[in-house]
């Protein structure tokens, strides 16, 4: 079991990373404490949310120090006492040198994405009012050891947020700050577990030590709570997305377990289903055993969060984002909660699936809606459906088939686009480019994530109308998620 970890927070404000470091920490997603916080300013809030806790806190104003060197060795004297494992500055506006022993193990975050709009002076309203003033389509926050200089140390993870025309410094500090609310206490988690290798003015994650499990493997997490900023995880240099453990005897992944008993064993479940359909080659059949064996649980449906995707909301309440737009498909719908939410915003929707357990089940959870729930296959669509749709979601289904069949159903998929008509993918991703590592369908997944360049192909002769952007799973940013529009020429 992971030691519990002892936490220096260092701040000059208000103290909202600070609280949100303690949510993650009441709520055991992050094991440890806080055992003291200093701020560089005195009578700020961040102080008195310390307080209110019984945390020991400390002032060291900057003001008071000739230099650089002298305040350093304030700041340390005031919380080495306190033999802490992690310094945590967030929002801490002074420059520190880090003493020796404690390379490696300070963490700060900085609402951009480093090197751009970083360095004394950029911080705040200014930092965002700057983004604004350059023009730039894309901001975001980094995550990043600190070392001798403003903002500099090896990254560990960047979250990257849209800039839309009609921000303020406001309303992108907020979506800024979401995303640093997401990614900073998964990079404390991942510090805390070992896994963060510095190397150079790079940091690899490493696989989770003992996290195979014999019970399956990792399908897609529940969440919780609309998304409001578009997020994309990235390391310095290598990317932050590492492959599967793999064993050593035969190099093919291992299942990934999710922590939760019940939701690995429903996720086994769907693999071995999904296996012995495999084997006998009908790839779709497994839907129908699955819903018919849930019996009304949801639980059992590692994909039934019973909210809609926070993506696709993210995506829809965006100014004009379904301007024009008079009817939607969902494919492979499962319990309806994207359909319904799409309906709530005015669309005629259908919504599809080939369990017909499914379907039954998503009308008894939606009595009286106005979504046409129909049992169809994605291999042999009714000719009415071509062309005929102006919204077409597209949400893990995909990679829940094996590689094979996939060309034909992303061609279904295509062609249930109205000329002009919109593609919302959402999709777990791998890297499949020369050299990186093969898919093995029978020892891994589902999910069979979709490679990059597989994307490419699936949205071949269609226009970018979002761009491509990418997440962490919440409980484990080494597996990416990534969702984006494509728009059909008239």
């Amino acid at each position: 079991m992971t030691a519990p970890l002892r936490i220096a927070f260092l701040l000059s404000g208000s103290g909202t990373t600070l609280e949100n470091l303690f949510r993650h920490i009441d709520m055991g997603i992050v094991k440890g404490s806080v055992v003291v916080v200093l701020s560089d300013r005195a009578n700020v809030h961040g102080l008195d949310r310390a307080r209110a806790r019984g945390i020991p806190t400390a002032v060291v104003e900057r003001k008071a120090w000739a230099d650089v060197a002298s305040f350093s060795g304030a700041v340390e004297a005031a919380i080495r006492p306190h033999a802490p494992d992690l310094v945590v500055m967030g929002g801490f506006l002074s420059l520190w040198r880090v003493p020796s022993d404690w390379k490696g193990r300070v963490l700060n975050v900085h609402p951009s994405l480093i090197p751009a709009f970083c360095g004394k002076g950029f911080y705040g309203d200014r930092l965002h009012r700057a983004v604004l003033e350059s023009g730039v389509k894309v901001t975001g926050c980094t995550i990043h050891f600190v070392d001798d200089e403003y903002d500099h140390g090896p990254i560990v993870a960047q979250a990257a947020v849209v800039v839309e025309d009609a921000d303020t410094p406001e309303t992108l500090a907020h979506r800024v700050q979401d995303a640093e609310r997401r990614i900073f206490p998964a990079c404390i988690r991942l510090f805390q577990e070992g896994r963060l290798a510095i190397e150079g003015r790079h940091v690899r994650v490493l696989p989770g030590p003992d996290r195979a499990s014999a019970t399956g493997a990792r399908a897609e997490p529940s969440t919780s709570g609309p998304v409001r900023e578009s997020a994309a995880i990235a390391a310095a240099g290598p990317r932050l997305r590492m492959p599967a453990p793999k064993t050593a005897a035969t190099g093919k992944p291992v299942p990934r377990s999710s922590g939760t008993p019940a939701l690995d064993e429903a996720r086994a479940r769907v693999r071995a289903l999904a296996h012995e359909a495999l084997r006998v080659d009908r790839p779709t059949d497994w839907f129908e055993r699955l819903y018919q064996e849930a019996g009304n649980d949801a639980g059992k449906v590692p994909w039934a969060d019973l909210v809609p995707n926070p993506a696709l909301v993210a995506w829809a309440e965006r100014p004009h984002a379904l301007h024009r737009m008079k009817t939607a498909v969902v494919v492979g719908c499962g319990l309806g909660h994207d359909a319904e939410f799409l309906a709530r915003r005015g669309l005629d929707v259908t919504a599809f699936d080939v369990s017909a357990t499914a379907i039954d089940w998503a009308k008894r959870l939606h009595p009286g809606s106005p979504v046409h729930y129909e049992t169809q296959d994605l291999f042999a669509l009714p000719a009415s459906f071509r062309e005929r749709f102006d919204l077409v979601v597209e949400i893990y289904t995909l990679q829940a088939l094996p590689q094979k069949p996939r060309v034909a159903a992303a061609a279904a998929i295509r062609s249930l686009l109205a000329p002009d008509g919109t593609l919302f993918v959402f999709t777990r991703l791998r890297d499949d480019g020369p050299g990186s590592a093969p898919l093995f369908e029978i020892e891994s997944g589902p999910p069979w994530p979709l490679g990059r360049h597989e994307l490419g192909r699936f949205v071949d002769g269609l226009f970018p109308d979002a761009p491509l952007l990418e997440a962490p799973e919440p409980t484990d940013p080494t597996l990416v998620r990534a969702h984006a529009t494509w728009r059909r020429p008239r």
